[in-house]
């Protein structure tokens, strides 16, 4: 469930990010909690995704997020990458001007 884990410990990072399960009948969790970051899955039609986030302004450090991940959201990027590739993209349009 953690295979992120041995690239973040050859960064330096010793359990960098800790996935558990969000409990259900625990009354004491709170998605507002700055403690907790958490990432959403929705299953829905709608093609979207967003992640606010609390960040140190000194040095950029994303202390907290809450990530929300909709099901279709591949889809949106798939139209987005066909209608506007990026330009480091190898069947990326060749800009002129």
């Amino acid at each position: 469930m953690e295979d992120w884990q041995p690239a973040f410990e050859q960064a330096g990072w010793k359990n960098a990010i800790i996935a558990r399960d969000w409990p259900e009948n625990d009354t004491t969790m709170s998605l507002e909690d700055a403690r907790f970051s958490v990432v959403r899955y929705f299953a829905s039609d709608i093609q979207n995704a967003y992640g606010p986030n609390v960040n140190d302004p000194r040095t950029g450090e994303i202390i907290e997020s809450h990530i929300g991940w909709y099901h279709n959201v591949m889809r949106l990027l798939k139209t987005w990458y066909t209608i506007r590739p990026p330009p480091w993209a190898p069947r990326a349009p060749k800009r002129t001007g």
